[in-house]
Parts: structure tokens; sequence; C-alpha cells
């Protein structure tokens, strides 16, 4: 994925519909969490990804709450959209994103 380009289309979005995406991303990320839980135990199969899931999720949602305030103070929409596509610590998580990117973003131009 062209992160250059997932910025472009990203940042040309009205704030209601990056609001969208990002609830859809934020949904989407409690299930990526759930393949971490070890089946039938109260285990984790990858805390480390766990970890990474949950601070991704934490910035998703402080950027949704930025958003709906109208907070000039948020990540800008370039250094957000990094922040969710890169992850070159575990580069299958990052295709995990890459892949829910691609499906969730066609959703904020659905007005």
């Amino acid at each position: 994925m062209r992160v250059d380009r997932a910025i472009e289309t990203f940042s040309n979005y009205s704030p209601q519909e990056k609001t969208d995406v990002l609830l859809y991303l934020a949904h989407a990320l409690t299930i990526l969490a759930r393949d971490n839980y070890e089946v039938g135990k109260n285990g984790l199969t990858d805390p480390a990804r766990l970890r990474r899931i949950n601070e991704l999720q934490h910035r998703v949602l402080s950027f949704l709450i930025a958003l709906r305030n109208n907070d000039t103070k948020r990540y800008p929409d370039d250094i957000f959209v990094r922040l969710v596509l890169e992850h070159p610590e575990d580069l299958e998580f990052q295709r995990h994103l890459e892949k829910m990117w691609r499906a969730l973003i066609p959703l904020g131009g659905q007005k």
C-alpha cells in the first residue's frame, strides 16, 4: 500500500467521513485483538502485538475525540495515517492494518 495515497485520500475526507472510517477501524481493531487470545485459555498468543493494538486503538480514539471537538492540536492527518499504517517492528500486523484500511477507506466516501 502506498502510504502517501492513503494520506491523500484521508486528508480529503470531511470530518464526518474521517469519523465514519475511524469508527469502523476502531471496531476492526477489537476483532484483530481477539486473534491474540489463546483458544480455551486465559493467556495470549502474542502479548506484544496485543499491546501494539491497544496503543493504536488509543491513538485512533484520541484522534476521534479531537476531531469531534475540533481540536486543532490533534495529529495532522499525514502523521496520523502513518501512525496507523506503519509498523516496521511487526510486518504481519502492518499487513493486517493495510488490508483493513483498504477495506474501510471507501466507507468515508459513501455520503
